[in-house]
This record gives structure tokens, C-alpha cells and sequence, in this order.
């Protein structure tokens, strides 16, 4: 009999805002029919941190908002994911703790905090590691240049009408939120979970391609996978069944 619950794969699509992993997560979920989860939205904690603490301009406490999201990702994971997984069902989650790193606890470990506030977000990520027991099998890496971030914002807000967070900071403060994910990238190899650098200064077909290829990957280990990973237009369609496999 074959067990299909164990190839149900928990991955995770995250990266700094406007490198494109929402589109890319969605399209990715209807091509592997799989579970799109919106990690923070889709459940009522979820719901109530976005109307809360997401908005443009809002005075920011970072370990008020690590203690919320803490909350917020087990709702998600008991509630949705576990039970999708249980049936068999892939499912693909838009954010996860990786932008807890980056947003909330890398700058106080890097700012001007006390070290009081250090070590005590030092403890609520250990804590995340410990409460969030369920670790992705997946984590699709994504990230972009600051100019191709800058140009996706500028044409997200003339489609919204709203000022995005991200036109609020400078590129020195966006290389840093870039570097904040790329060490919690590092900390997840420390995991099971395999990780995969996805390239989204590309366009769409490309990215959606090495993301289906990464997923490939990770149910056949024996498939080769490098950072500098390309393919050609008219290969889009046949990616990744006819990547040759290592011996």
C-alpha cells in the first residue's frame, strides 16, 4: 500500500517583502495542487495581527510583535497545516518564522537594544523553534536586487492606491532586512528542513519552474541542484522531469 501521507511536503515560500513570493507561492499551489496558506491572514489570530500591528506607519515594538506572531504560527500550523498534511496534501505557506528573523528578532539582536531585550529575543526564538514542532520539509529562499524590489513596490502601490512599508526605508536598510533573512536561511540548514536559494529577479514562468524543480528535488534527492540553476524559455514545460539525475 503506498503511503501517500508521508509525500506530503510542508513548504514554506518567504523572503523581504516585494521580491514576488506571494504570486509565486500562489501560482506554485494550483501547479502541485497543493494547500495555499497565507500565514498571517488566514487564521482569526492571523486576521486580527494584520489589522493590528501591519499597518503603514504604525509604532513598531518588536518583541510585542514576536509574542503575537508566536501565536499566530500555531494557530496556522495546528490548524491548517497539520491536517492538510495528514491528509496527504501538500501545502505551501506565504511566510513563516523566517520573517519573525528578519523583522522582529534580528534587528534587536544587531540594533541599539538593551541586553536585557537581546537575550530575551535570543529565548523567543528558541522558544519559536521549540512550539512550532512541525519543522517545513521545504523552505524556497526567495530573493531579488533592492532595484527589482523598489520597482515591484512602486508598481504594487499604483495598483493599490496605498503607500507600502517598504518605500519608508533606505537601501542601506533593506540590504540589512535582505541579510536578516539570509541568517535565518543559514540557522534553518541547522534544521531538517532543506532550503532552497530561489532567484526572483527573473521573470514569473522562471521563477515558478525552479520552484516546482526545487520541490522535485527535495522528494529525489538524487537530482542535481546548484544556486546558479537556469533554464531557457522552451524548457519551462518540461522542467523538472527531464533534468538529468547524479548517479
Amino acid at each position: 500500500m503506498t503511503d501517500f501521507v508521508s509525500k506530503a511536503l510542508f513548504i514554506v515560500v518567504d523572503g523581504p517583502d516585494g521580491v514576488g513570493k506571494t504570486t509565486a507561492a500562489e501560482k506554485l499551489a494550483k501547479e502541485i495542487d497543493g494547500l495555499y496558506v497565507k500565514a498571517i491572514g488566514d487564521t482569526p489570530l492571523g486576521k486580527i495581527y494584520r489589522e493590528r500591528f501591519t499597518a503603514v506607519g504604525r509604532q513598531q515594538n518588536q518583541l510585542h510583535n514576536l509574542t503575537w506572531m508566536m501565536g499566530v504560527f500555531l494557530e496556522v500550523l495546528e490548524d491548517l497545516i497539520k491536517p492538510a498534511l495528514a491528509a496527504g496534501k501538500d501545502v505551501i505557506v506565504d511566510r513563516w518564522f523566517y520573517s519573525t528573523m528578519a523583522y522582529q528578532i534580528q534587528p534587536i539582536i544587531d540594533g541599539d537594544h538593551s541586553i536585557r531585550d537581546k537575550d530575551l529575543a535570543g529565548r523567543l526564538e528558541s522558544a519559536l523553534y521549540q512550539v512550532l514542532n512541525r519543522s517545513p520539509d521545504v523552505y524556497l529562499a526567495c530573493h531579488a536586487s533592492i532595484e527589482t524590489v523598489k520597482e515591484r513596490v512602486v508598481a504594487r502601490a499604483a495598483v493599490t492606491g496605498e503607500m507600502d512599508r517598504l518605500d519608508m526605508l533606505s537601501n542601506a536598510e533593506l540590504n540589512a532586512l535582505h541579510d536578516a533573512y539570509a541568517k535565518g536561511a543559514e540557522r534553518a540548514v541547522n534544521t531538517s528542513t532543506q532550503v532552497f536559494p530561489i532567484d526572483c529577479n527573473k521573470e514569473a514562468v522562471f521563477v515558478l519552474a525552479e520552484m516546482k524543480y526545487a520541490i522535485q528535488k527535495a522528494r529525489e534527492p538524487q537530482l542535481k541542484w546548484t544556486e546558479s540553476w537556469h533554464i531557457t524559455a522552451t524548457e519551462t514545460t518540461a522542467c523538472p522531469a527531464d533534468v538529468t539525475a547524479t548517479t
